[in-house]
């Protein structure tokens, strides 16, 4: 990019971007892999425990609240947005010339 001539803060704020968008896929990913595996051993735990005590156990075992989900996703931006900040500083200040000689 910066051969093209994008500024040295371009270069940075795109990699910093791509780390938020990252964090933000992770974290919507993480709370739905979560929720998956909760329902489905849920559903499972309630079929054990229904069978041992010999009664129906009302609602779910498991809940999620949004509030915590959407804490979950910030935090997992928050993180990978600075887990790119020291290689996003680097990659803003290397010469387009050795960037593109290096594998």
């Amino acid at each position: 990019m910066k051969s093209v001539g994008a500024d040295d803060r371009h270069v940075r704020h795109l990699m910093l971007c791509e780390g938020a968008v990252l964090g933000a896929a992770g974290g919507i990913f993480s709370i739905a892999v979560s929720m998956l595996i909760a329902v489905a051993g849920g559903w499972i735990l309630k079929m054990y425990v229904e069978g041992r005590v010999r009664q129906s156990v009302p609602g779910d075992l498991f809940q999620f609240s949004t509030p915590t989900a959407v804490g979950v996703v910030a935090i997992s931006i928050l993180l990978c947005t600075a887990a790119s900040v020291i290689p996003a500083i680097r990659a803003a200040r290397m010469d387009p010339v050795v960037a593109m000689r290096r594998r």
